[in-house]
Parts: C-alpha cells; structure tokens; sequence
C-alpha cells in the first residue's frame, strides 16, 4: 500500500504541537520558530478551533500540517464575509509527492462549508503560486491594485493615442463637427520628448514628429500632465487648458487664435461624453 492509502487527516489535537513544529522547523528551518511561537501564532489567537489546522498521519505520526484562521473580509461597504486566510502549509520531504496536501485540503474545505465559509486563500508570490496553489487546489491570483497606470516614455506612444482618439472621432461621425472651420497647427514642446506638432483640421487629428514651419500656436507642456493622457487625449487638452493661467503650461500665439481655439473647446465640452 503507499503512504497516501495509509494516510489518515484530522483536526489539531492536545499534544499535536511538537511533531507540527518539527515539521515546519525541517521545511522552513529553525528560524521559523519552536512550540512556544507556533501556541503564540495560532492556539492562543482569539477565535482559534482546532479545525483551523489538519494533520496528515501516517502510521501514527504527523507528517504534515495545515493551518487557517477565518477572518472577516470585507468586500465593499456593507459587505462583509468569513474568509479562511491559510499558510504554514508543510510536508515532510519524505512524503511530499503522495497527495497529502490535497487530502488535508478537502478536509479542511468539508468543515470550512459547513461552517458557512466560501472563501479561501493566503499570501505567497507568483512562482509558488503556479507550481504549488493553483496546481493542487486551483487558487488564482487576484489583482492586486484596482487602477493601472502606463508611464509613456517615448513619443510614439502618444501619437497612439491620438491616433485612436480621431480614428474613434471619424466613426462616430463627429470630427468634422468638432473641427469645423478649425484648422491649426499647434508646436507642442514635451519636457523629455523630441519635438512634435499637432495638426487639427475637419479631416484629421494627427500628432507629427518634427518642427512645424509656421506653427498657430506654440506650447511648451511639462511631462507630469501626460498623466492625464491615460483618461484619453480630450482629459490631456482640457488639462492643459486649465493650467495655463498657472503658468504651468507655456504659451504662445493664444489670443491670436482665440476664436477658434473658444469654438473647439465648446464642442469638446457639449461632446465629452460621446468622445
């Protein structure tokens, strides 16, 4: 018969504590700590049962060990759930590779549903994640962070994006609307960026490399608003617009387009939702 067939599992029970802590001094070594840590760490915590930890045993002895701790999780505001945070998860190496883990697993897992509790995970990093939790139990990895943000380090990214954004204006319809009677040529100087301009006219929406030749306008713009240039190019131009009475955002040539310049940000504005 192999080790598996002959494996038993079971809650913690009196007496468990130095065959759990000689295991997890072999896997994880001394530093991890002796009895007196592993009674400070998990039975003399607030709430603890002896179902937060299974043993596997094998002819008597226990070879490996389990832990939880179930804890409130709150999801949202006004939404809060008993989740099972896990670790000091460990195998003797003499039995690992026989299934052990996955039998105290679904042991744990039994009690943890009977006791209303749906949600299981822990903390580790991505490499044992993949070899170790998501192969035996199928855990995934949550995002860690709501928002993304892209650092555009290179012009051509920004062209991308103005591409897209008069692409998206063509299908929709509305660009030659939005530009209409509109043609400017804008020198756009980006603190850390070669030079570029920006052509606005009914046809087309473009960012260019290069100087311009006789530019409308002129503007030098400092490399932290490109931040705003992830909400899209109208978030990045509104942006712009605000901060030039700040001085923030150098300028030249604006009164001399005023009219033109006073049209295309009410159209903006009356179409910013369906930009």
């Amino acid at each position: 018969m192999s080790a598996v067939s002959k494996a038993s599992y079971r809650s913690y029970q009196e007496g468990d504590e130095a065959g759990i802590t000689a295991i997890l001094q072999e896997c994880f070594a001394k530093r991890w700590g002796d009895e007196t840590f592993w009674r400070w760490k998990h039975t003399l915590r607030p709430n603890f049962s002896p179902d937060d930890v299974t043993v596997s045993v094998v002819d008597g002895a226990v070879v490996g060990c389990f832990h939880g701790a179930i804890l409130p999780l709150q999801l949202e505001e006004g939404l809060v759930v008993p989740m099972c945070f896990e670790g000091d998860f460990a195998v003797l190496p003499e039995y690992r590779k026989m299934g052990l883990p996955l039998g105290a697993h679904d042991l744990a897992d039994k009690k943890l549903l009977d006791a209303g509790v749906i949600l299981r995970g822990g903390f580790t990093h991505g490499e044992k994640h993949k070899r170790f939790y998501h192969r035996q139990f199928g855990y995934i990895l949550p995002p860690t962070v709501t928002v993304k943000f892209t650092k555009i380090l290179a012009l051509e990214a920004l062209q991308e994006k103005v591409t897209l954004f008069s692409e998206r204006l063509l299908q929709n319809g509305i660009l030659s609307e939005v530009f209409k009677g509109i043609h400017l040529i804008v020198d756009v100087a980006i603190n850390q960026f070669p030079p570029a301009y920006l052509e606005m006219c009914e046809k087309s929406l473009a960012l260019v490399p290069g100087v311009a030749q006789a530019p409308d306008i002129r503007v030098r713009i400092p490399y932290s608003l490109l931040v705003h240039a992830r909400r899209g190019p109208v978030s990045l131009l509104l942006t712009v617009l605000r901060d030039i009475p700040s001085r923030r955002v150098r300028v030249k040539g604006i009164l001399l387009n005023m009219i033109q310049l006073c049209r295309l940000v009410v159209r903006l504005v009356r179409r910013r939702n369906m930009l």
